[in-house]
């Protein structure tokens, strides 16, 4: 039997939990505390994307906050609070712009203070997303700088989907506090590239 197959197969009779532990990578030490946004950063997100009113902001903070932290993709909490609350009927999915197939909550609704409901969806899908690439992309630079890596490259996701930064500068050689400056003060628009050490063996 395979190394793949009796992962596969521990899957099927072990505790699930037990199972994916055992294929994770533990990030809960020190070392990976500045992996994901503080909440903090995510509030202040939430707010400037102008969408929501001041009085909802707080529970969207806590669920993007809590399900971030725990590891999750920002399109989970992204979700969990377009669906707050009782789902809309298809009538009032049409009434509000949206697909009738969507599942969209009223709380997420009723806590629009400006734009449409389909902006507001975009704006915290995107706030969201440079926050959390934003923290990741600071983690494992400073993590390089530590351990003495001087320069990195920069990588855009490619094949079509780079924006306009990323297209740039693909492939150019930076300093690690330069690449730190660029994650600080451009993140929105590099929140889909990384950052690949520069490593020279020593003989």
């Amino acid at each position: 039997m395979n190394w793949l197959s009796k992962i596969f197969r521990r899957s099927k009779t072990d505790d699930f939990q037990t199972f994916v532990k055992s294929i994770s990578i533990d990030t809960s030490g020190p070392e990976f505390a500045d992996l994901y946004p503080t909440y903090e950063a995510i509030r202040e997100a939430i707010v400037n994307v102008g969408c929501f009113k001041s009085s909802d902001i707080d529970w969207i903070t806590d669920i993007a906050t809590t399900q971030i932290q725990s590891g999750m993709n920002f399109r989970g909490p992204v979700q969990q609070i377009v669906r707050s609350g009782p789902l809309m009927t298809p009538d009032a999915l049409k009434a509000a712009g949206l697909n009738v197939r969507r599942k969209v909550g009223t709380r997420f609704i009723e806590a629009i203070a400006v734009g449409t409901a389909e902006e507001a969806i975009e704006a915290l899908d995107l706030a969201l997303h440079t926050e959390t690439s934003k923290a990741n992309q600071l983690h494992k630079l400073n993590r390089m700088k530590r351990i003495g890596i001087d320069f990195c490259k920069f990588l855009g996701p490619g094949e079509g989907a780079n924006l306009p930064l990323e297209a740039e500068l693909t492939g150019q050689r930076l300093s690690i506090e330069d690449a730190i400056d660029l994650v600080k003060s451009r993140a929105s628009e590099i929140r889909r590239s990384v950052f690949t050490p520069e490593v020279n063996f020593k003989g």
